[in-house]
C-alpha cells in the first residue's frame, strides 16, 4: 500500500526548527498541525522567517505566522481502495492555502474539507510568507528509510 508525506519545500525553512517531513499514517486519520505543543504536529517558523507588517503597520509576530491548531489534515477511502487526503483550516488568523500546480494558491475553509492531490502544496500562514509543504506518495513505504509515526517535532509553543 502506498503512503504519504508532506515535504518541507521553502530552502530557507531547511535550517528552520520545522519538521521536514510529515508522514502521513492512513491509520490516525487525522493530525492536527500548528505551533502548539499538543499538536499532532508542531510546526514553529524561525523569527529570522517571517519579515512584513500585519494590517495595523505592526511588525508580523513569527510565532504567531502558525496558530496554535493551524490546520487538521483527515484521510478517507475513495474509490478503488484509494487513500484520499483532505485538509480543514481550525480557524487560523492566517490561513491554510493550497496550490495546485501553477494555479494561484486558494484559501481553504474553515467548514468544508479541501481534497489534496500529490503534487499539491500546502502553505501554513500568510500566502506569501508561509511554511510550505508539498504532497508526495511513495510506493511500499518511505524512501531513506524515515517514516514510523506522525513526523511530530519541531519545536514547542
Amino acid at each position: 500500500m502506498p503512503s504519504f508525506y508532506l515535504q518541507l519545500t521553502n530552502e530557507e525553512d531547511h535550517h528552520d526548527n520545522l519538521p521536514q517531513r510529515i508522514q502521513l499514517a492512513e491509520e490516525s486519520r487525522e493530525l492536527v498541525l500548528g505551533r502548539h505543543s499538543g499538536s499532532d504536529v508542531v510546526v514553529t517558523p524561525h523569527p529570522s522567517r517571517v519579515t512584513g507588517h500585519d494590517h495595523k503597520g505592526k511588525p508580523l509576530n513569527p510565532k504567531l505566522m502558525v496558530s496554535r491548531q493551524h490546520c487538521k489534515l483527515g484521510s478517507s477511502t475513495g474509490p478503488n481502495n484509494s487513500t484520499v487526503w483532505t485538509v480543514t483550516d481550525c480557524g487560523s488568523g492566517n490561513g491554510t492555502w493550497v496550490q495546485k500546480g501553477t494555479i494561484p494558491p486558494a484559501r481553504v475553509s474553515e467548514s468544508v474539507p479541501h481534497e489534496l492531490t500529490v503534487g499539491d502544496r500546502l502553505i501554513l500562514g500568510r500566502r506569501e510568507h508561509g511554511v510550505e509543504y508539498q504532497l508526495f506518495q511513495a510506493p511500499g513505504g518511505m524512501p531513506g528509510g524515515a517514516g514510523g509515526g506522525n513526523g511530530g517535532g519541531g519545536g514547542g509553543g
